[in-house]
This record gives structure tokens, sequence and C-alpha cells, in this order.
């Protein structure tokens, strides 16, 4: 599970997690990857052809509102990691944008 928002260095970082980790995985395994952001288009491209990548879009003022309640930014990270287990089914690993993947993590 990834979430990118804000500035368009970190969907740049999440896209290239997200691609290294797609090299790296067997063909085999089912795992299904989440992305949390607040820009869908920015990753389309990338993606439509993808099932395995499912892209979740994040309203800009849900993300202002969580920082809003708490005066933390990264409270958001905890909210979509609450969002994904509520939505989907089985084990969640969070994998911050900065992550490159040089084998398989599963």
């Amino acid at each position: 599970m990834y979430l990118a928002f804000g500035d368009h260095r970190f969907k740049k970082e999440a896209l290239y997690s997200i691609l290294s980790l797609k090299r790296v995985l067997h063909a085999d395994n089912h795992a299904k990857i989440v992305l949390y952001t607040d820009n869908p288009s920015f990753y389309k491209p990338y993606f439509t052809k993808h099932g395995s990548v499912i892209i979740e879009e994040l309203d800009r003022y849900q993300i202002d509102a969580w920082a809003y309640q708490t005066g933390y930014m990264f409270i958001a990270k905890i909210k979509a990691i609450k969002m994904c287990v509520n939505k989907y089914n089985g084990k969640v690993l969070f994998v911050d944008s900065d992550v490159v993947f040089i084998k398989n993590p599963m």
C-alpha cells in the first residue's frame, strides 16, 4: 500500500517504487498494489493495463482535514492505512514512496 499526495516529487518516487516492486514480484504472486493519491490521472497512463495496481483517489480536502484535526500532516499515513485495511482483505504492507525494491519482499 502506497500513499502519494502533495508535492509532485512524491508522486514520481511512488511511481518508481511501484515499478520496482512489480519488477521483482514473481509472476505467480497475486499481490495487489493499492495506491492512495490526490492525483490519479498522473498514474493512469502507467497502470491502465495493470489490474494488480489499484488507484484510490484521496480528496485533498480530506488530507487537509486530517492534518488540521491533529496538527500533524503525517497522520494521513495512519488514516490511509486504516482505510486500506477496512476496504481490502489480507495482509497490508505500507511502503513509503522513496523505497526501491531490489528483491521480492514476500
